[in-house]
């Protein structure tokens, strides 16, 4: 499916799939549809810190931590922060958002109605700020992840005061009240999915989309793939960036709380009007901790290396990039896992 014709496809692919496999992810991760929400808090977690090539380097953190204080109120915060330093000086940047939601219903799916605020700074400019709504739904397919259908606004508080429209549908890594911690390693019918869907009502009228799905084969190998795209309408079209990157995973399936991999992926793009970049390989080492049976987070060491580019007087040979990145990982048991 090409993105540039997109207008929903994976929204609608989503509503027909979700009820087709949450039975299977239901016998492995079970759930009482009238438990409590009270305790569940939604997690995600992001950094990473690029360490070759010199002289520049980049750092960056962000998390949104957002937790049920009581059946019907969910509040959380979201910090963020970011930093480089190299030949052009030092720079560093952070930001801060708070979100209260008002949340009706009972069972997997959920209702919501709510407002969020923010701001940031940094040492390159004024700092901003913003006001804003959000309305929409949740389905627990399981206690640990759910997907959210958000319609949201959101006013920056400049001179301009600027207001965007816009919805998301998003997958949600949650940790449950009840976190006894996860109970075995993944095997096969572990699935790790990330899913992402914006479109823009106003302003650039963007819609991106970002897809991760990465089925485990046995409980040390696993394969899978990542999609990014996101198109902007000019002229009457709608030219499209696209990233693609496949890989594999090796793990030392030693527990749940660790388990050390190796990972071997390639890297490709595809630009508007028919221009392509070169497919990069890359490896990578790290380690998998699972704060529960359907969350786990991944750090680890990457390595990749940029083709050669050459044109009209110049040359700019191939460089080997270092980075070190880590963040939260949703997995989705469909099987129950055999005794």
């Amino acid at each position: 499916m090409r993105f540039s014709h997109w207008r929903g496809g994976f929204s609608a692919a989503l509503v027909v799939l979700v009820p087709l496999v949450t039975p299977g992810i239901i016998s492995a991760q079970s759930t009482d549809s009238s438990s409590s929400l009270v305790g569940a808090m939604k997690i995600d977690l992001s950094a990473g810190a690029q360490l070759a090539p010199g002289p520049n380097r980049y750092y960056s953190v962000s998390g949104t931590f957002e937790s049920f204080v009581s059946e019907h109120w969910q509040v959380g915060i979201s910090p963020a922060f970011g930093a480089s330093t190299g030949r052009y000086g030092n720079s560093v940047g952070v930001g801060l958002n708070g979100t209260v939601n008002y949340v009706l219903g009972a069972g997997r799916t959920r209702w919501f109605i709510g407002a969020t605020a923010g701001g940031s700074a940094g040492s390159g400019g004024a700092g901003a700020s913003f006001l804003g709504a959000q309305a929409g739904a949740l389905y627990f397919p399981v206690p640990t992840a759910a997907l959210r259908a958000e319609l949201r606004s959101r006013r920056l508080g400049n001179s301009d005061g600027f207001t965007s429209y816009g919805a998301f549908l998003t997958l949600d890594s949650y940790l449950p009240a009840t976190r006894s911690g996860a109970t075995s390693p993944p095997d096969r019918g572990a699935v790790d999915v990330a899913f992402d869907a914006n479109v823009d009502f106003n302003g650039a009228r963007a819609r991106s989309v970002d897809l991760m799905v990465a089925p485990f084969l046995t409980p040390w190998a696993q394969v899978g793939g990542t999609y990014s795209a996101i198109g902007v309408p000019r002229d009457g079209d709608w030219p499209t960036s696209q990233l693609f990157r496949g890989f594999a995973r090796l793990y030392t399936p030693l527990g749940p709380r660790a388990m050390p991999f190796v990972e071997g992926f390639v890297e490709g793009a595809r630009y508007p009007y028919g221009a392509h970049a070169p497919t990069i390989p890359g490896a990578a080492a790290g380690v998998r901790h699972y704060l529960n049976d359907g969350t786990a987070f991944d750090a680890a060491l990457q390595w990749r290396r940029s083709h050669a580019e050459s044109g009209n007087g110049y040359t700019i040979p191939g460089r080997d990039y270092l980075r070190l990145q880590a963040g939260i990982v949703t997995e989705l048991r469909l099987r129950a896992r055999r005794e």
